[in-house]
């Protein structure tokens, strides 16, 4: 059961925002019974899991066939802050980030590769290691790809950010109604439709934010990704996103726009 955890290299990791719920994905390395990974001491993730560790991971599957994991659990952030902790958990933390490195061989070469590129804030005397304790952990069927196309990512985005991602239709969905925290793989479509697994569903009007990754697993120059966030409606038989807000990252760089609270189904060429 733990093949899927052991093997992959990367999920997603969600935690409640103040107004809508957060993503991002991550390298990860799993001991059997914590999450490990590593992030800038001064990220906003970093920030939010210290004052509150609640939040929900998403590993895809390895092959189009398979299936997913959902995990729940609770983030201990290990910073420069908390010396007790560093000192009380020194041999599990120092084992715990050579582990990581070695499962990330390749992207750990790229950071040596994009050395020149790599601000300050990302190098390893700047970063902080966490552990999440996992809680609870389910299976999950990521819906089919079937027909249709992936819908225009919004004109704010880049134009080379939007040729990355240009028709790829899985996306990570996160939820947040009444201080819960729902996260789920989807797929969507023209003008921002979901289709969600079988038997899910998102409340009309929940906060919701959809995350769409690139990594090409090398050097970390190369990521790029969107998330958007809005509100879900019904729309026929699916659901369909109405966003308010994109962010986009490719590399170090990232940035955020307001939109209009608009879904579209108008094809946009990148420039």
């Amino acid at each position: 059961m733990d093949r899927l955890l052991d093997d992959a290299k990367r999920l997603v990791l969600a935690w409640p925002g103040r107004k809508v719920p957060l993503m991002t994905p991550m390298a990860f390395w799993w001991d059997g019974q914590h999450i490990w990974f590593s992030t800038a001491g001064d990220s906003v993730k970093a920030r939010a899991l210290r004052r509150d560790g609640t939040c929900a991971m998403y590993v895809p599957p390895l092959t189009d066939e398979g299936t997913g994991r959902l995990l729940r659990g609770r983030a201990r952030v290990f910073h420069p802050g908390d010396p007790l902790g560093l000192a009380m958990h020194s041999g599990f933390l120092a084992a715990a980030q050579a582990a990581l490195m070695v499962k990330n061989a390749p992207s750990m070469m790229g950071y040596v590769v994009d050395a020149a590129k790599v601000p300050a804030r990302f190098l390893p005397a700047r970063r902080v290691l966490v552990r999440v304790t996992v809680t609870s952990q389910e299976e999950v069927q990521p819906p089919a790809v079937g027909k249709g196309i992936a819908p225009a990512l919004p004109t704010e985005v880049p134009p080379e950010i939007r040729r990355t991602l240009s028709g790829d239709r899985r996306v990570v969905l996160a939820t947040q109604v009444d201080g819960d925290l729902g996260l789920m793989p989807a797929v969507w479509g023209a003008g921002y439709t979901l289709s969600l697994p079988t038997g899910a569903r998102v409340p009309d009007g929940a906060t919701t934010t959809v995350v769409l990754d690139h990594d090409p697993g090398f050097r970390p120059t190369d990521v790029a990704g969107v998330s958007m966030s809005g509100t879900v409606a019904a729309a026929g038989p699916q659901q369909k996103l109405t966003p308010t807000k994109v962010r986009w990252w490719s590399g170090f760089q990232l940035d955020t726009a307001e939109l209009s609270g608009r879904a579209t189904d108008t094809i946009v060429i990148p420039d």
